[in-house]
């Protein structure tokens, strides 16, 4: 069971939301921290209640928490049968943490690659990525393992890959796509430009 966290102040890492949550309301499986708000999972149903009755409305000294049980699906996707060497990882800090850090921190499992979401200008504007390791062997060790463990000062998610992981752009189709965009844009503007 999990509960939805919001409202607490800015400086705050998962340890932080973990240690208060553990200590208030019993055993805290994982802290699943986004950018403004954080999914405190439980092992059992009570403490997720005891988490909501005692620290909805908390006084952080700069806040009040928002707590409250989350909606959706607690089904874990790391149940799912294994069915590729692709994983998926979620909520590292996305401005401190390269792919450098997500080998280094799947060395153990035979990393192939590491495909980070970026946005324009190459600035990475998600917190998640996929790694492909070495087998689907290497794949479940790493679920099993690292689901949870601290990458920086996040607790990671790893999990089964679900669809499709992007296919990564090579150098060499960026400068066809560019060739053949300057083709089409000269062959467009022939005999408009004065001389």
């Amino acid at each position: 069971m999990s509960v939805y966290v919001s409202d607490y102040p800015r400086s705050w890492v998962s340890r932080d939301i973990y240690d208060l949550f553990d200590r208030e309301a019993g055993v805290v499986d994982r802290v699943d921290m986004k950018e403004k708000y954080s999914f405190v999972i439980f092992k059992d149903q009570s403490s997720a209640d005891d988490a909501v009755n005692r620290l909805n409305d908390h006084d952080t000294g700069r806040s009040r928490l928002r707590v409250e049980i989350s909606k959706g699906d607690n089904r874990k996707k790391k149940d799912q049968p294994i069915t590729s060497n692709i994983v998926f990882v979620v909520n590292f800090d996305k401005e401190n943490t390269t792919e450098r850090d997500i080998e280094r921190f799947f060395e153990d499992f035979h990393v192939q690659s590491v495909e980070m979401w970026r946005g324009g200008k190459g600035i990475r504007n998600k917190n998640y990525c996929f790694v492909t390791l070495r087998d689907e062997n290497c794949a479940k060790g790493a679920i099993e393992v690292l689901d949870g463990k601290y990458l920086g000062d996040r607790q990671v998610t790893v999990e089964p890959r679900s669809g499709h992981a992007p296919r990564r752009r090579s150098s060499r189709d960026r400068t066809e796509r560019r060739d053949s965009r300057d083709r089409e844009y000269r062959r467009q503007n022939r005999g408009y430009h004065k001389k």
